[in-house]
């Protein structure tokens, strides 16, 4: 019986030990598939995407539609990290005088993240679902003139 109660004991502390020593994800890791470049066909013509980490301090992304030869939409993404919370800020890059608009995450996991402003117009919400390793589908939705909107863009990583 002392026996059974010491290996008991001893399956304890090697478990209570294995998981005092796991450290925890950090938030910015869990988005790392977004990592590269991905396009989404529109009939305003192709969406791309481009995410880049910017070492541990989030990414730099940049957002914009092509028609034909010219760049016809273009945004700034800042993704940062303060605490627990990842930040989505949008700069629209033709516009200076527009303030960044600041989304929070709302829900992280490792295939998909959702980030939320109510106080915007419109989106006031932005979400990404992890379809595969090179496909995954944003979504921007929120209310608006008094009736739920979304829009969906499937894309492809293309390098």
């Amino acid at each position: 019986m002392q026996l059974k109660h010491t290996l008991y004991i001893a399956a304890l502390l090697i478990v209570f030990t294995t998981l005092s020593c796991k450290q925890e994800q950090k938030p910015l890791e869990t988005i790392g598939w977004l990592n590269g470049t991905w396009v989404a066909q529109t009939p305003r013509g192709p969406l791309y995407e481009d995410w880049q980490k910017t070492g541990d301090t989030g990414y730099a992304v940049k957002s914009f539609y092509i028609y034909q030869t010219d760049t016809v939409y273009f945004e700034k993404i800042r993704v940062t990290q303060e605490q627990k919370n990842i930040h989505y800020i949008v700069t629209i890059a033709a516009d200076a005088a527009q303030q960044a608009v600041d989304f929070v995450s709302i829900s992280l996991h490792a295939d998909s993240m959702v980030f939320e402003n109510k106080k915007n117009p419109f989106p006031q919400q932005i979400i990404y679902r992890k379809k595969g390793t090179d496909s995954l589908v944003a979504e921007i939705t929120g209310l608006m003139a008094g009736r739920k909107v979304s829009e969906y863009f499937p894309m492809k990583k293309i390098q």
